[in-house]
Parts: structure tokens; sequence; C-alpha cells
């Protein structure tokens, strides 16, 4: 498990936004790693992790679009059932509650998993015990 940053992006619900930011991505060779968006009263909060956190979180910025960075907790898992399960298992008898989860599978084995929680660094330092 790692305490990496992802970014949120707050965007209108409004037909081609979505292709703004994946366009506005591409333009500064950013790649996505991993994505979760959602419609929440008109507006879409668009919870991206990317390789390159500065360069996108300057593009949209640049563009007057509404950015945040927030840490996060990641960790790889198999891409296997159950996984997912014994992994959350292992948080809630810590004690942690988890905010907010997504993934993307990466090479069909595996899969990045992102865990908005109210302590990263705790929850981090936690697991690596």
């Amino acid at each position: 498990m790692a305490r990496e940053k992802e970014l949120v992006v707050w965007m209108q619900n409004r037909p081609g936004n979505l292709a703004k930011l994946g366009n506005t991505l591409r333009e500064n060779g950013v790649n996505i790693i991993a994505l979760m968006a959602f419609e929440e009263k008109g507006r879409t909060p668009v919870h991206l992790m990317v390789d390159k956190v500065t360069e996108a979180r300057q593009a949209f910025e640049a563009l007057g679009i509404e950015v945040e960075e927030r840490w996060v907790v990641t960790v790889e898992l198999a891409n296997r059932p159950g996984t997912l399960g014994t992994a959350m298992d292992i948080l809630a008898l810590k004690g942690i509650n988890i905010n907010y989860c997504y993934y993307s599978v990466t090479d069909g084995t595996s899969a990045f998993v992102v865990l908005g929680v109210a302590d990263p660094l705790r929850v981090e330092s936690m697991l690596r015990q």
C-alpha cells in the first residue's frame, strides 16, 4: 500500500465535458491510471489517478477548471474473485472506514485500487506494520 495524490476535477454534467478532460490530458502528455466519475446535483466530481499530477493540475487550472489534490491510499491486488473483500476485511478489523473506492484492472491479472480514507498517512503506516 502507498499514499499517493489523486486529482478531483469538478465539472458541470454536460455533453463533451469528459471529452474535454481527456483531450486536455492527452495534449499535456498525461496518462490516466484510474478514474471514477458520477453525477451529483448537476455537477460531476471526476476522481483521477494520473501519471503526472502536477502537469494535469496545471493544465486544468489554465483552463479555469476547478481541481483539487487529495491524498489517498492505493494498493495493487490480484484480479481474482474475493481479493477486494479480503483486503477490505483487513482494513475493517483495524477500524478503518473507506469513504470511497475505485479501481482499474492493469494487465488482466492485477487491479489498482484507490481508497479514500479520513487519514491516509495513518492508514499507510498501519498497513506497513
